[in-house]
């Protein structure tokens, strides 16, 4: 999420803490996930 002053990465999962970032570079989306179970 964007704030004022920084960027705050907030996990789904309530037992982790979010995590505040001054500068943030996206490299890419993912799109697929490939998953080898045999």
């Amino acid at each position: 999420f964007r704030e004022v002053d920084h960027i705050r990465l907030q996990p789904e999962n309530d037992a982790l803490a979010p995590i505040l970032l001054d500068n943030v570079t996206i490299l890419g989306k993912v799109v697929g996930l490939y998953r080898n179970h045999i």
